[in-house]
């Protein structure tokens, strides 16, 4: 492994690519407990309709109801719907890996992610979670030379 990694890669944000991204990093949630909201929705919806409150109120909360139950039931699509919606949908994204942090660069937009601000990675079947606090960034293996992978599994004891 050379003695300063500097990877460069360039792909873009397409749909095999958001795909990609939200198979390896979201585990669907299971049972009732995803349904919550749609639940507290569908009890408002009611009670608003039961009520003397004016019924459109009521209405409005019928169709947060829905579209609470479609975005629970269809989490895939819906997620992949709004990231194609999104503006950096089908754009370039330039990816830099140093050794010391992982440097993206879209639509004139620069974020530098330093390592050392990691608290782990994770190795997934196709690439790496990047954990941040509550917060997860996905990074395609496919994006990586072998040196900048090695690199990763290195540092992070993968």
């Amino acid at each position: 492994m050379p003695s300063s990694l500097v990877h460069q890669h360039s792909f873009i944000l397409n749909r095999a690519h958001f795909e990609e991204c939200f198979d390896q990093s979201v585990e669907p949630a299971r049972g009732w407990k995803p349904y919550v909201k749609t639940i507290g929705f569908t009890l408002m919806t009611f009670a608003l309709l039961a009520s003397p409150i004016p019924s459109y109120l009521g209405w409005f909360f019928m169709g947060l109801t829905m579209v609470e139950f479609l975005s629970v039931k269809y989490q895939r699509s819906w997620w992949l719907w709004r990231q194609l919606m999104s503006r950096a949908a089908n754009n370039e994204v330039s990816l830099t890996v140093t050794e010391d942090a992982l440097i993206t660069e879209s639509l004139g937009q620069k974020r530098e992610l330093k390592w050392s601000a990691l608290d782990k990675i994770s190795r997934t079947e196709r690439g790496y979670l990047l954990h941040q606090g509550n917060a997860k960034q996905y990074l395609s293996r496919s994006a990586l030379s072998d040196d900048a992978a090695a690199f990763l599994e290195q540092r992070f004891g993968l």
